[in-house]
């Protein structure tokens, strides 16, 4: 990702590297940068929904005063659509959920 060169080339990518980069590399091995994103829980799916969705929910709510038919009308649609990982959330928490929507 990074490299001291000798601006010897046209081209930086043909650029020779620094003495100084060479020796230090001499005793460097490839490191990976990734890190590997943690499962969520369902906890922090529902801290995400308090936060991100309840304002707009409660928005729509007031303005059908009260009314949650939203919701209703819309669960099988929000069930079509969870991803697997979503689903292996709910599963966890609760694992005959699918034989009750079905």
């Amino acid at each position: 990702y990074i490299r001291f060169v000798n601006l010897d080339d046209e081209n930086r990518s043909r650029c020779s590297l620094t003495k100084t980069w060479k020796k230090f590399l001499l005793d460097v091995e490839p490191l990976r940068l990734y890190i590997p994103v943690a499962k969520k829980t369902i906890e922090q799916k529902k801290d995400w929904f308090i936060k991100q969705v309840m304002p707009t929910l409660s928005g729509i709510m007031i303005s059908d005063y009260g009314s949650l038919d939203i919701v209703h009308h819309n669960i099988d649609y929000g069930i079509s659509k969870m991803s697997k990982e979503m689903q292996d959330i709910v599963s966890n928490s609760n694992p005959d959920w699918k034989k009750d929507i079905d």
